[in-house]
Parts: structure tokens; sequence; C-alpha cells
């Protein structure tokens, strides 16, 4: 019975977790959802609440008279969070999981730390760049979205322009890692001499 009701919890937890990320805009906007007694809580994959979260110029693509827009954003070094906040931004799947573009669609989270696409790998160096882009509904058929909203593809239209705000969001991603990396090794270099 024990273990019924401890995978009965992990199963809440996982649903939790979910809603939070899929819905977290409303959940924003004091829309409450429970699971349970407990009482749902928005996640912000963008970390906009943090000062030296970066946020990229946001730009808006045009696809058959309807506006998509795009805001990169950079976060923050893990060096520069608590260990709170480390574990907030890092997602339910971990840093390199959640990087990558965030396809909303009237709010509601589409698709999630994907690239989309684009020919883009994931990695370590890339593991702070992540986008949001504002998909109107009226481009559902363009986006292959259905009713279940499970899966999405990009129209090729839309490819140049993505893939180029998406490689200079991760060059300041690979820049933020690598800066803080940099001084981590020459502190380790010192202590060897």
């Amino acid at each position: 019975l024990e273990t019924v009701a401890a995978d009965l919890r992990s199963a809440l937890g996982e649903v939790s977790s979910h809603l939070e990320v899929v819905f977290s805009r409303f959940l924003e906007r004091s829309v409450v959802i429970k699971v349970g007694e407990q009482r749902l809580k928005p996640w912000d994959p963008f970390g906009k609440d943090h000062s030296a979260t970066q946020e990229l110029p946001s730009e808006r693509l045009n696809l058959r008279g309807h506006t998509i827009t795009v805001r990169p954003y950079v976060l923050p070094h893990e060096s520069k969070l608590s260990t709170a906040q480390a574990h907030l931004l890092a997602g339910p799947d971990g840093w390199n999981a959640q990087q990558g573009f965030y396809l909303y669609r009237r709010n509601r989270l589409v698709a999630a730390g994907e690239w989309l696409g684009m020919g883009l790998t994931r990695g370590d160096t890339y593991s702070l760049a992540r986008i949001a882009l504002e998909v109107p509904a009226e481009l559902d058929r363009d986006f292959q979205l259905d009713v279940s909203k499970s899966g999405v593809v990009v129209p090729r239209t839309l490819h140049a322009g993505l893939r180029r705000i998406a490689e200079v969001t991760r060059k300041r991603a690979s820049a933020v890692r690598s800066h803080r990396a940099v001084p981590v090794k020459r502190a380790v270099d010192r202590q060897r001499t």
C-alpha cells in the first residue's frame, strides 16, 4: 500500500510540474489551478525576474499577414543563482533539455525547449538559451497544430529568420558559459602552482 501511495504522489508531482509549465502564463494572471489541495505556481522558463537574465531585442516575423513575436533570452550562469533559483530555472527536465524555443499559442505553451527542426544541436554550451515564440491561432494549420497541441512543424518560410535569431541567442549563451568558465580554470591553475 505504501508503494501505491508513493507512486501516486510521484504521478501527482509530475502532473503538477507539467501543468505549471504549460499553463504558467495563466497562473501568472491569478488563474487558480489545483492538483488535490496543492495550488500550482507558474514556471517562468526565461527567468525574467532575475537581474542577470539578458533579454535580447524582440523581433516580429510575418506569415500570411499574421505576426509571430520572437523574444530571445539568455539565462544567468548558475554561479549567479542561488541553489533554489538554479533548480527552478533548470526546469523539470534539466538545463540541457530546456534550451531552445518555447512556442505559445494564446498563452498556452505548446512546445518547450526544442530547436524545432532548425538543425541545431543541444549541448551544455547553449543550455542558457531560451526563445519565446508567440504564434497566433490563425496560423494553426501553418504550424500543423491540431486539437491535442502535441506537436509542431515550423513553416519553411520562417526557418531562416528563426535560425538567425537562435544562432545569435546561442552565441550569447555560449559567451556567458565560457566567460564564467575562464576564471574558474585560472583559479584552479593557480592552486596547482
